[in-house]
């Protein structure tokens, strides 16, 4: 029997993605003007070689109709991939769950200090209460019916986060951040299949979030060594992306944004969703991958690189090498092929930049 994983179909307003036939990837660019909104995920187990022929018609029929006007066929491993409408900025709107818990009031109050626009909190039982003036609410779906929300920040205890995850997903927020650590893969993979299906993104289990310096900040994410700049910064796991901004801040070189990905074996969104991101952010020169020897994230991301010939530079570092000095250096050569910058000093990532800087 021949078992093709899935066909993601998912256009947009003003945007469309198709995505995944098998082991291939098309991506377009965001140029496609249909008018309507659809998620249609099919899972299919063919018993004949001929479905293939019935595969490539509708793949086909699909491009057809969603009028692209560039395709892009990039072999790809078995995870399917959608763009992200949004990151973060000034005007995005958060909700955070489980603002309650300790870690959720510890938080809330760093995001409001930093002039976040935390709209409403969940906490189950907690309906009526106010945690530094943010409206607390039973459910995602009372808050959603109450507030316009963009981002769902969840800080709730590690046998809660499937739930939440999805009743955000279901209740329609776009972008999901899991600070919780630890969560079963087999929970991870749910709430990525549910988040695919309705166009989410969703980053962590284990993300210490988002930050665009002088605008907004989403997550546990730290502030301390950020300065407002064109470097993007891409970690893993949490705490990874301060040391980089240590590099950075070291050089008086700033930030457009820092992502943390998380740090599990399972996550959400990886360094080419991102990446297909920052091409395209006007405020993003430069791009800083803070990579790791396990998975398989950073061999996506050197491929996509070398693939599309990406146009903006890129410096990568990886974080605890000696764990795996062999998978290290076989990510480090993809890299380097692919034309990025790869240093073994964190501290050189500031260096090279400021460099470039004078250079210019």
């Amino acid at each position: 029997m021949i078992i093709l994983d899935f066909i993601l179909i998912i256009p947009l307003k003003r945007c469309g993605i198709c995505e995944k036939a098998g082991r291939f990837k098309l991506s377009v660019p965001a140029t496609c003007l249909q008018p309507e909104a659809n998620v249609i995920t099919n899972l299919f187990a063919f018993p004949s070689p001929e479905s293939k022929k019935e595969i490539a018609l509708t793949l086909f029929r699909v491009i057809m109709l969603h009028s692209f006007t560039q395709a892009y066929i990039q072999g790809q491993g078995k995870e399917a991939r959608y763009k992200m409408s949004v990151l973060l900025k000034r005007a995005t709107r958060i909700l955070v769950q489980g603002i309650t818990t300790s870690d959720g009031r510890k938080n809330t109050s760093q995001m409001l200090e930093y002039k976040s626009e935390v709209v409403a909190g969940v906490s189950p039982g907690k309906y009526g209460q106010e945690v530094m003036g943010v409206p607390v609410y039973d459910k995602v779906s009372e808050a959603v019916k109450r507030h316009r929300i963009d981002v769902s920040v969840i800080f709730v205890p590690k046998n809660s986060v499937l739930q939440a995850a999805l009743d955000a997903i279901d209740c329609g927020i776009k972008t999901i951040i899991i600070c919780t650590p630890g969560i079963p893969v087999t929970e991870t993979i749910r709430i990525k299949n549910q988040a695919t299906a309705k166009g989410a993104t969703v980053l962590g289990p284990g993300s210490a979030g988002i930050i665009v310096p002088g605008e907004s900040r989403a997550g546990i994410i730290s502030s301390e060594y950020v300065l407002k700049g064109e470097v993007a910064v891409i970690t893993r796991t949490a705490g990874n992306e301060k040391k980089i901004c240590q590099s950075l801040f070291k050089e008086e070189i700033g930030e457009s944004i820092i992502i943390s990905l998380g740090g599990e074996d399972i996550i959400g969104t990886g360094y080419v969703e991102i990446l297909q991101e920052l091409e395209k952010d006007e405020n993003t020169e430069v791009i800083v991958i803070g990579g790791e020897t396990k998975g398989r994230l950073e061999e996506d991301a050197a491929r996509f690189i070398g693939a599309t010939k990406y146009p903006k530079p890129i410096l990568a570092f990886l974080f605890n090498r000696e764990e795996n000095p062999v998978n290290a250096q076989e990510k480090e050569k993809l890299l380097t092929e692919a034309g990025v910058t790869v240093v073994s000093d964190i501290w050189e990532i500031g260096q090279i930049i400021k460099e470039s800087i004078v250079e210019e």
